[in-house]
């Protein structure tokens, strides 16, 4: 299987400049088999109460999806989310975002998604400590102070550097 088209992944790149939409600030990247780039992946992490953990389970499962391309305040793409995934282990939970575009328009994204806030506002009572994401300002804020940077992240194709 080779994947999905690559027409989908110009599309979204760049497939809102044909509709009126104002072209992406981000450099869209290709990936093909020889692309070496890499987009940027974080990790927001955070506790449950114990006991909850199937709970919280259930609501990511039936969580729903938000928008893929990321816009700013004025509208304008600025990112594309690519890939969400949640680990937990015991009571804590783990979600990796991977996306093009910068961290805080990400951050700012997602809180205006329904689907995040609907997700989030269901957490609430499984959390061991109290946040607040009642605003796209607000929860760039929690996406600040939850998350792990990635300091690794090797393709198995790539040259290793002698730095």
């Amino acid at each position: 299987m080779t994947g999905p088209p690559r027409v989908l992944g110009w599309f979204a790149a760049y497939g809102a400049g044909l509709l009126g939409i104002p072209e992406p600030r981000f450099q869209p990247q290709e990936h093909d088999e020889e692309d070496k780039t890499m987009s940027q992946q974080w990790a927001l992490t955070w506790n449950v109460r114990e006991g909850t953990e199937a709970e919280v389970i259930r609501l990511f499962e039936r969580s729903g999806r938000p928008d893929h391309v990321v816009r700013d305040d004025e509208g304008n793409v600025v990112g594309l989310l690519k890939r969400t995934s949640v680990f937990m282990r015991r009571n804590t939970v783990v979600r990796v975002i991977e996306f093009d575009g910068e961290f805080l328009d990400v951050a700012k994204h997602m809180g205006r998604q329904r689907e995040v806030r609907d997700l989030e506002r269901q957490l609430d009572p499984y959390l061991e400590q109290e946040r607040d994401m009642s605003t796209p300002e607000k929860t760039a804020a929690f996406f600040a102070s939850a998350s792990m940077r990635c300091v690794l992240s090797r393709r198995h194709d790539e040259e290793l550097s002698d730095a």
